[in-house]
C-alpha cells in the first residue's frame, strides 16, 4: 500500500514498500502521485520492477567479470574483454554512457595504435555484455550506448581517421 505524504511546498511525494521493492518519487499532484504508485506496484507484481539504485552499486567490470565467468570466453575475446574491463571496469552503470566509450576508444587509438578494425570487434563484444546483462540477468539498463558511439567513431573528427572500421582486404 503506498503511502503519500503532502511536502511543505505543496508537492505530493509517493511512497512504495512491497515484495522487496522500495520507490518514491514527488509530484505536484495527489491524483499523479496515486497513479505513479498504482504503476509502480503493478510492475513489482508482473516482477517488472527495477530498483534504480542498483546501477549505483555495479560497475561495468563487475559486468564483464561476470560474463567471463558464466561463458567463459577464448583467446581474441577474453583480451578484449580485459581490455574493456581495464579501460571502463571503473565506471558504475548509472553513470556509464556513450562519451566514455568514445573516450576509451580514442584513448587506445592514440596509446596503443589500435585499429579501427580492432575497435569495431571490441565494441561488438561490449555490446554482447550490455545485451546479455539486460536480457539474461535482467538489469534495467537503457538505451544503446554503444550503438550510439558507433555513430559518432564512424565519422571522421578534426581530421583524423574514423576510429572504427573495416579491416584492411590484405593479400596472403
Amino acid at each position: 500500500m503506498p503511502t503519500f505524504v503532502k511536502r511543505p511546498n505543496g508537492n505530493w511525494q509517493a511512497k512504495i514498500r512491497k515484495n522487496g521493492g522500495k520507490a518514491s518519487q514527488t509530484f505536484r499532484t495527489k491524483a499523479a502521485a496515486r497513479r505513479w504508485a498504482t504503476e509502480q506496484e503493478d510492475k513489482i507484481e508482473r516482477r517488472q520492477f527495477h530498483d534504480p539504485r542498483e546501477l549505483d552499486s555495479r560497475t561495468v567490470g563487475d559486468l564483464i567479470a561476470d560474463y567471463i565467468e558464466e561463458f567463459a570466453p577464448v583467446r581474441t575475446k577474453l583480451g578484449s574483454l580485459n581490455i574493456l574491463k581495464a579501460g571502463l571496469g571503473h565506471l558504475t552503470l548509472s553513470e556509464f554512457d556513450t562519451r566514455h566509450i568514445v573516450r576509451h576508444c580514442r584513448a587506445r587509438r592514440t596509446r596503443d595504435g589500435v585499429s579501427p578494425a580492432t575497435q569495431s570487434q571490441d565494441l561488438g563484444f561490449l555490446a554482447e555484455v550490455l545485451r546479455t546483462a539486460r536480457i539474461f540477468w535482467d538489469l534495467p539498463l537503457h538505451g544503446d550506448p554503444v550503438g550510439d558511439a558507433r555513430v559518432i567513431l564512424r565519422r571522421s573528427i578534426n581530421g583524423e581517421a574514423p576510429l572504427i572500421g573495416r579491416a584492411i582486404v590484405r593479400d596472403r
